[in-house]
């Protein structure tokens, strides 16, 4: 795993693998290594890499870094063309998952509960997009980061789902009034959602604390 790091990370500035490592509790033990790694081949004053209960011992800071659940930074430096894909592919799976239970509730009769799981498959997408996000950046996104690929997947999915409908049934797309509420509507449930997942995060760590 540190190699695919070390790979990832060798066109990085120092001030960006500084961050990786000032940052550490963010990011896999594997991508901070790796960043210290090349850190340490550039320059003369090293650092030591972590070890399973060992701290990193940083000399070195980048000047005003912060780590801050509303900072889109962290975002903003590794948004790139893979976010698109894994947001538009992910998007055209909930799709897909969508129209098959539209079909099989009116098969099996399962209008009633055909809400409950369209919600359970959509939440179930969102966060396998952010557990994707982690896997490639060797870290997951800050509440605001985590919200903007929420809001963004479910714009995109509303962008298909109307440009499918629009193809196979031939109705009209969404009105500006519409796709408003579908907007705020997002924003409302991606902002629940999230800081449900921060809180239940919380309780973990302090669970974890307790027990070591």
């Amino acid at each position: 795993m540190e190699s695919y790091f070390l790979k990832k990370f060798e066109n990085k500035s120092d001030a960006e693998l500084l961050y990786v490592i000032d940052h550490k509790e963010a990011y896999q033990r594997a991508a901070v290594n790796a960043a210290i790694e090349i850190y340490n081949q550039r320059n003369t004053e090293s650092i030591p890499k972590i070890h399973q209960k060992v701290e990193v011992a940083v000399t070195k800071k980048k000047e005003g870094a912060k780590n801050s659940s509303f900072d889109l930074q962290p975002l903003l430096r590794t948004f790139s063309y893979r976010e698109v894909l894994n947001i538009v592919s992910f998007a055209l799976f909930y799709l897909a998952c969508f129209v098959v239970i539209n079909f099989y509730s009116d098969e099996l009769d399962l209008e009633e509960i055909s809400t409950l799981i369209y919600s359970i498959v959509g939440i179930t997408i969102i966060s396998l997009n952010h557990i994707v996000y982690k896997i490639e950046h060797g870290r997951f996104n800050n509440y605001i980061g985590r919200m903007c690929l929420d809001i963004l997947l479910i714009a995109v999915f509303v962008l298909l789902s109307n440009i499918y409908h629009f193809i196979f049934y031939h109705n009209e797309f969404a009105t500006y009034e519409d796709l408003f509420w579908v907007f705020f509507i997002s924003i409302i449930f991606s902002s629940i959602f999230e800081l449900l997942v921060a809180f239940a995060r919380h309780v973990i760590r302090l669970v974890i604390c307790q027990v070591s």
